[in-house]
Order: C-alpha cells, then structure tokens, then sequence
C-alpha cells in the first residue's frame, strides 16, 4: 500500500491525512466536583458542598497522561469541633475546593468550594469560592424565657 492511498491513519501518536502528519488532539466538555464536608455535632452547623467547576471545548494532545484526583467527603466533627473539610478535585490543571466543614457551637464554618454554616450561637458562615460555590448558612437561635 502506498502512502498516496493511506486516507487516514495514526502512526506514533501522528494523524496521516494524504501525506501530511498532524498531531491528533481530543475535545472535551467537563465538569470537575469536589468531596463535600462534614457537619458539626451537638448543635454544630452544615458542612459546604463541594465546590464545582466546568469547561467547553477544552483540548488535549491525542495518548497525554493527565492527573486525576478525586476528593473525599470531609469526616462529621465530634462534639466541640467544626467539621471536616472536603477534598479537592482535579482534572489535569482545572480543579475545585473541597466543602468547608461545619461550625461548631459557638464557632464560624470553614471557607471552601461552598462554605461551612455557622454553629449556633455564632454568626460567622464560611464563605464560598468564587465561581466555584457560595456562602455557607447562618443558624437560628431561639431564646426561651421564663
């Protein structure tokens, strides 16, 4: 066979179109989720969801090794503690920030892809990141009287 009737083929990683080589590349849409978090306990706030990113017509060269990682959820905080942090994702450079754990009694939420909520007694969210997630929640605290 001649190279004059190879319409297409790929040779080491090159597309062969007629006789010219090209280096095939591959095109994606994406959506990247981080692990969300970990509420507090004993009146302790919500913990964040993680944060998320996406892409259009995002490009990568044809047998690349790209870097994966997938975040965990954040651990539920024991009494007196806030939350644990979700873990961050990623796909090859585009990443998102993991959840903000939960306040704790008394205590602000973490900052995160979305924000931890505040304990009670405390008027202090975690914030989202932008373009990633939002603010986390403020509690409401009833005050009895006898």
């Amino acid at each position: 066979m001649s190279i004059s009737s190879i319409k297409r083929k790929v040779i080491k990683n090159k597309l062969l179109v007629g006789n010219t080589f090209y280096n095939p590349v591959i095109i994606y849409d994406l959506m990247v989720v981080a692990g969300g978090a970990g509420g507090a306990a004993n009146q302790g706030g919500g913990g964040g969801a993680g944060g998320f990113v996406t892409t259009t017509n995002s490009s990568i060269a044809f047998n690349t090794s790209v870097t994966v990682t997938v975040g965990g959820g954040g651990a539920g905080g024991p009494i007196d503690s806030r939350g644990g942090s979700g873990g961050n994702s990623s796909f090859n450079s585009t990443s998102a920030t993991g959840g903000g754990g939960g306040g704790a009694y008394n205590r602000s939420g973490n900052n995160g892809g979305s924000g931890g909520g505040a304990g009670s007694g405390s008027s202090s969210y975690g914030t989202g990141t932008a373009g990633q997630g939002n603010n986390g929640g403020t509690t409401y605290q009833k005050v009895y009287q006898a």
